[in-house]
């Protein structure tokens, strides 16, 4: 077998790696590797993230939506959820960002995960969650962009005292070279690895309805309700080759298609 993984971070394509040298398949290997980037890459990605997939599958294209949806469900006419603004420098400009509990989004990520290794995979969840939950537990080291996304999000990374402690050393943000270690979400891990129901209607469901309480809209059936959707990529002709985008009901890949189409014209 052959194959290759990339991604932000050595430890996030080693675990890909690693899912192809256990007879996995490229499914196995971008399940394994994202789920390392939620501990290599914690503040770009993670299990309360989202994401889209595009699939080649014994001679078929797919596309896998599993992104955020906006919480709510079952409260249409609820108040907003409080949230404070946060301005972030990246230097040349400035950016503002709403944070806080009510600024969080029903996590699609584990219902992508399950629905493309139940559909497409060869290796179990239990095996491709271990290589990101011994990292978690034994800590891995701090890359450079690890830490400038660090000391970029500071502002709002030192708002509550528990992630500013998982975050920092010596009171200020980890920089590169330090390790970062979080025990407990290698815990979340094997436990979301045993149970596909664990972050949807689930022990993790609720634990993450508690901790969101009155300060976000989410509720119960946001997370039992949000799903993998496996669908027919389009595939749009341009020039010699043939590029694969989301289909219906997607109005990004129709919008995709539809530049290429003028791009062809001209």
């Amino acid at each position: 077998m052959r194959g290759a993984v990339a991604g932000g971070s050595e430890s996030t394509v080693d675990a890909g790696l690693w899912a192809l040298r256990q007879g996995g398949n490229a499914i196995d290997a971008a399940i394994a590797a994202t789920l390392m980037a939620g501990v290599a890459e914690p503040l770009l990605t993670g299990l309360a993230g989202a994401g889209i997939a595009t699939v080649r599958f014994e001679g078929e294209v797919f596309y896998a939506d599993f992104f955020a949806n906006m919480p709510g469900c079952g409260t249409p006419d609820g108040e907003p959820a409080p949230m404070a603004e946060v301005s972030i420098d990246y230097g040349p400009t400035t950016q503002v960002f709403n944070v806080g509990k009510g600024s969080a989004a029903v996590p699609g990520l584990p219902a992508g995960m399950w629905g493309l290794q139940k559909r497409f995979g060869r290796l179990s969840m239990s095996d491709l969650v271990e290589p990101a939950a011994r990292a978690a537990e034994v800590g891995v080291p701090v890359t450079p962009g690890f830490a400038r996304v660090c000391e970029l999000l500071w502002p709002i990374l030192a708002r509550t005292d528990a992630v500013r402690r998982l975050f920092s050393s010596n009171s200020g943000p980890l920089t590169a070279g330090e390790t970062y270690r979080c025990p407990a979400l290698a815990e979340t891990l094997r436990k979301f690895g045993q149970d596909p129901h664990f972050l949807s209607d689930g022990g993790g469901a609720q634990q993450l309805l508690d901790h969101l309480g009155a300060g976000s809209l989410m509720t119960a059936a946001d997370l039992a309700g949000q799903q993998c959707r496996i669908r027919p990529a389009l595939g749009v002709k341009f020039r010699e080759a043939t590029v694969w985008v989301p289909g219906s009901p997607s109005a990004a890949g129709l919008g995709v298609a539809n530049t290429l189409a003028v791009l062809e014209q001209s």
